[in-house]
């Protein structure tokens, strides 16, 4: 046992308890999803325990729905599941708004498991300031392997090929997508142990009234002819990103 402080200061000598000077540490030893990437300062996050009431629930063409699962969590107990079926490549997302107040470095946390099929998944994020909004988005193409991001003219391009991952709905993995309002750029974009430079990428520039906040957006789609599920868990949105 400690002989002097206990071990939550950094101050006087300890003898089996050490003190923790990383705070980030403490907070993931205690439990906080806050783990893959802890770089930027917390403006948002969601385990969902709560299932998806904080979330606004659209699907397209095709069958397509969003509830909270208890089959699959990267975290805790619950996660958001989204199902679509093999007909007409339905389309399924939850957005969620978040006010801002200064323009600068963002950054968009998510993690995902796939099931055992070829649902495809896309995570965004909108930056929007009352004049425009900046899109910013990443797929990746299970049954290609492709990992691909939006361009400025709203089409998607390869940014990495060849990306393999397992599938299944206890396999997680976790991407961190991290964009520049100020310049309309994308800096970096981490997927698990890629992490991949996208400096000088501009994000798609909308025309826009709205603002300001950010939307983040969680997208499924899947192949025609394919039914498919994807769960989502731990969303984190960060601002002051380096």
């Amino acid at each position: 046992m400690g002989h002097t402080r206990p071990d939550w200061t950094t101050y006087g000598k300890l003898d089996q308890i050490f003190a923790l000077y990383d705070l980030g540490e403490l907070a993931v030893r205690l439990g906080s999803i806050v783990s893959f990437d802890r770089r930027g300062n917390i403006l948002w996050l969601d385990d969902f325990e709560d299932g998806i009431v904080k979330w606004l629930v659209k699907t397209g063409v095709g069958y397509a729905k969003w509830d909270s699962s208890l089959t699959a969590a990267r975290n805790g107990g619950k996660s958001a599941h989204s199902f679509c079926e093999a007909d007409m490549t339905p389309v399924a997302k939850i957005s969620r708004g978040i006010p801002w107040t200064v323009a600068g470095m963002f950054g968009l946390e998510v993690s995902f498991a796939t099931g055992d099929n070829n649902g495809q998944p896309v995570v965004e994020l909108r930056v929007y300031d009352g004049v425009k909004y900046y899109q910013a988005s990443i797929r990746f193409l299970t049954a290609t392997s492709l990992l691909e991001y939006l361009d400025e003219d709203n089409s998607w391009q390869t940014l990495r090929s060849e990306v393999y991952i397992h599938k299944g709905s206890t396999f997680w993995h976790t991407l961190k997508l991290v964009v520049d309002s100020v310049s309309g750029e994308y800096v970096r974009l981490l997927f698990d142990g890629l992490s991949i430079s996208m400096a000088s990428i501009p994000m798609r520039e909308v025309v826009s009234t709205v603002g300001p906040y950010l939307e983040v957006i969680l997208w499924h789609t899947t192949l025609t002819g394919v039914d498919s599920e994807i769960y989502y868990d731990d969303c984190i949105v960060t601002q002051n990103e380096d």
